[in-house]
């Protein structure tokens, strides 16, 4: 935005530090926009003395006020729900995955490489996940990876909790763990 024009929007809706959504309008009662600077002051932004545009905006831009957030953000705060973001294909946090897993796992093992085989191998894989009741082991372990995340364990962290006993080299990745890295 150039200096000296208006604000395209009428007020900003912002989630606090304190978890809680605040607004600051644009426009003062006679219509005529703020302006940054006043702005920054009703943001109670440090703003020091000759400071050029061009740093006010990169002052502004680190403040929660100017920083994007997601409809689903706002409405969670709303009913004061904590939502933590997660890797999507993420192990540990999808139990999905480790289902398919299971499955492949399960197929490989027992596979002829045939079209045939492949279509009698599916049903018996799922039927081999219910018998050994696999379902029971990726949600202690989804459980157990929320818990850590809200204990404040970062991603190393909860990978080191599940490989890191397995593992002979450093762990930086769920997708850096080989079976050649496990000890046996």
């Amino acid at each position: 935005m150039r200096s000296g024009t208006r604000c395209p929007v009428d007020k900003i809706d912002y989630i606090d530090d304190n978890n809680k959504k605040q607004t600051i309008e644009c426009y003062d009662d006679d219509g005529y926009s703020k302006g940054l600077l006043a702005i920054a002051n009703e943001l109670n932004v440090f703003v020091p003395r000759k400071c050029k545009l061009n740093d006010l905006k990169l002052l502004l831009s680190q403040h929660a006020a100017f920083k994007s957030v997601s409809k689903l953000a706002k409405l969670a705060t709303e009913y004061n729900i904590k939502i933590i973001f997660m890797p999507k294909y993420h192990c540990e946090t999808n139990p999905i995955e480790g289902y398919w897993c299971h499955s492949k796992q399960y197929i490989r093992k027992h596979t002829d490489k045939s079209f045939q085989k492949l279509t009698t191998l599916m049903p018996e894989a799922k039927a081999n996940f219910i018998e050994k009741h696999a379902h029971l082991k990726l949600f202690r372990r989804f459980w157990r990876t929320i818990k850590a995340y809200d204990q404040g364990k970062d991603y190393l962290e909860v990978l080191r909790m599940f490989f890191s006993g397995l593992c002979n080299d450093q762990i930086i990745s769920h997708r850096k763990i080989t079976n050649t890295n496990l000890d046996n």
